[in-house]
């Protein structure tokens, strides 16, 4: 049986990245790999599946010691594939030594960045420093590296290397389509958006549209009311709880917190339109896949787009609107959504065709020989 590594940073546990990571160990799996998943805890320890292989004490050492640690334990193995979501560490070096030791003529290197270019996400002094010494050796990573896997605007090659772009979804099987409520009311139109809450979710274009539609429906009763549920927590989480408190929008947008896994089932269920990325741009992206799009179009939600996704734009069940700070059109969104030819079954179908682990995986590997 063929050996493939999976190398990633992201915590194990409550997060729903690690959703994704699982869904692709899985499918490299059905494709006929042995898996040797390497991940970190939230307490600093390195495990090679369920096996720990090295404790790093504290965030400093996570950043120097990592590759080094899971060096030491793996030398020999001679894997057939390694694939690495970008690590996103002060060490490069110790990256690049990590990708000398364990490359050889049989085997081949993948490396995921999730979003590219990622630059305007970048926070504080510590990420630009790993950004900026990132870019001190992305030249040497085109000896090692055989394919470049990420999400964002079109690329033929990244730091020289040949790139693919990725459909983002978690594990399918495990995302279960929405139901419709008992007591769903016509009158009410119910938009969900579950994410981190960060810039580029720019739930904010929704509040203000509310804010508008809200005036509009003073005068015209005939409207639907409206209802927002955001659920998650993240940097930008306040600043939307600040504006719905100054537009009094407190009983039209619900927050819900964090949720994870079968938590998000009965919040999915009677919403009628998921809201993915509409803040993109402020990140200089216009092209990407986040993770929330697709699992939007797995539970059968129709979806509200803010840039272009090479999947999922252009389908008769995405909302396209463009990639700006402009307030969301609540009306001319519903007026869309009333006019609607999707199911929540056609919408689902789609989805599981095109975007499953395997078949992805399956691609990329056929055109690495």
């Amino acid at each position: 049986m063929k050996k493939a590594l999976y190398i990633t940073r992201i915590i194990k546990g409550k997060n729903h990245i690690f959703n994704k990571i699982e869904a692709q160990s899985k499918g490299l799996e059905e494709l006929g790999y042995d898996i040797d998943l390497c991940w970190v805890s939230s307490d600093y320890k390195i495990f090679l599946n369920d096996n720990e292989i090295g404790y790093l004490n504290n965030n400093y050492q996570l950043q120097f010691n990592f590759f080094r640690n899971i060096n030491r334990v793996i030398q020999g193995s001679n894997y057939d594939l390694i694939y690495i979501r970008n690590p996103f560490i002060i060490n490069q070096l110790s990256f690049l030594r990590f990708l000398k030791n364990n490359r050889n003529s049989d085997n081949k290197i993948l490396l995921e960045i999730p979003t590219y270019p990622y630059y305007l996400e970048m926070r504080g002094l510590k990420s630009k420093s790993i950004y900026f010494l990132e870019q001190m050796i992305k030249g040497q990573l085109k000896k090692y590296i055989d394919c470049v896997l990420y999400s964002g605007n079109n690329f033929e090659k990244i730091y020289g290397i040949n790139a693919i772009q990725l459909y983002n979804i978690g594990d399918t099987d495990e995302i279960r389509m929405k139901k419709e409520s008992y007591d769903f009311d016509n009158k009410v139109t119910k938009l969900i958006g579950v994410s981190g809450c960060s810039i580029y979710h720019g739930y904010d274009r929704v509040i203000l549209g509310l804010r508008d539609y809200y005036i509009i429906k003073e005068t015209d009763t005939s409207l639907n009311d409206v209802e927002f549920h955001i659920v998650g927590d993240g940097p930008c989480l306040a600043y939307y709880k600040e504006l719905v408190e100054k537009f009094d929008l407190t009983q039209q947008v619900i927050f819900h917190g964090s949720k994870y896994k079968e938590e998000l089932d009965p919040l999915y269920d009677g919403k009628n339109i998921g809201v993915s990325c509409i803040g993109m741009h402020r990140i200089g992206l216009q092209h990407g896949s986040p993770l929330k799009t697709g699992e939007y179009g797995c539970r059968g939600l129709p979806i509200v787009l803010g840039y272009q996704d090479q999947l999922f734009s252009n389908r008769d069940f995405t909302y396209q609107i463009q990639g700006d700070d402009s307030p969301v059109d609540i009306r001319d969104l519903l007026e869309w959504y009333k006019n609607r030819t999707f199911t929540t079954e056609s919408i689902r179908k789609f989805t599981l065709d095109n975007v499953s682990w395997k078949k992805q995986l399956e691609n990329i590997i056929k055109q690495l020989k």
